[in-house]
């Protein structure tokens, strides 16, 4: 039977919950739409971002990292927190890394290296990683 797009952003989401990711950030993991706004934590947010339908199912999830940005002169001018995203690109590679692919009927790898953007509007920065599934419905 094919998995909807909960079903594989629930995946990804229970293999962030209680991991060694989740204790190292300030916040919680939340699924895309249910991270409250303005939140000024470390927050892990797993976004379904696309599929294709099929016997086999090929597909990208999304996880994104929150970093709060800061104000290193107290003049109002908010930057990156370099250093805390370079850590959590790391982190967030080491988590993919260690995940336990026979507990899982999905085949995960990385659709590229994790990297930083920018939030602006919300004075943050995120870390990403791109994570490719492929679901063979046997």
């Amino acid at each position: 039977m094919m998995k909807t797009g909960h079903d594989i952003q629930g995946e990804i989401y229970g293999m962030l919950k209680g991991s060694a990711l989740e204790q190292a950030v300030s916040g919680e993991v939340y699924k895309n739409g249910y991270r409250p706004r303005d939140r000024r934590l470390e927050d892990i947010v797993v976004t379904f971002t696309q599929s294709t339908a099929g016997q086999v199912q090929d597909g990208i999830v999304t996880v994104n990292v929150y970093v709060p940005d800061i104000d290193p002169y107290n003049n109002g001018v908010w930057v990156e927190d370099g250093a805390r995203t370079a850590e959590l690109e790391r982190s967030l590679l080491t988590w993919f890394e260690g995940i336990d692919r026979s507990a899982t009927d999905l085949r995960l790898e990385a659709a590229q290296p994790p990297y930083t953007m920018e939030d602006s509007a919300a004075r943050q920065h995120f870390v990403t990683l791109r994570i490719r599934f492929r679901y063979l419905d046997v």
